[in-house]
């Protein structure tokens, strides 16, 4: 009789609700700091019978919902670059230094030395006469 075994497969991240403990740290910074945001407008500013405040909070989970979900899509170093370099953060020209070039042929390097006798195999004159043709 054969035993049924649950499989887990390790090459998967951790997941809570979805989403991976990283990402729900942000959300969770996010929603905070949002809170704190959107508690700093006066309640008699309104727009449409709301509060400002509440306005914010809204465009504000927006934001965060959109950044989530875009670490998902691709890895955190790939935001902080593309963020860097649209920003102007980070060069965009990368100038090379002059570096001293190797010395060629490098002494430590000892050839042999090749001979220039070359002995070959010399055939003597034969005639064909010295052939017999029976």
């Amino acid at each position: 009789m054969g035993y049924v075994q649950r499989v887990i497969i390790l090459n998967k991240p951790l997941k809570v609700f979805g989403f991976e403990p990283r990402q729900l740290i942000l959300l969770a910074v996010w929603v905070i700091s949002g809170l704190i945001l959107a508690g700093r407008f006066p309640g008699d500013w309104k727009f449409h019978n709301f509060p400002i405040g509440v306005w914010f909070f809204i465009i504000w989970m927006c934001g965060a919902v959109a950044v989530v979900m875009g670490t998902r899509l691709k890895p955190f170093t790939w935001w902080k670059n593309i963020l860097t370099y649209r920003l102007g953060l980070a060069p965009n020209l990368y100038v090379s230094r002059t570096e001293p070039a190797p010395i060629y042929p490098d002494g430590n390097i000892i050839e042999v030395k090749k001979t220039k006798e070359t002995f070959y195999v010399q055939a003597e004159n034969v005639s064909t006469d010295d052939f017999d043709d029976d």
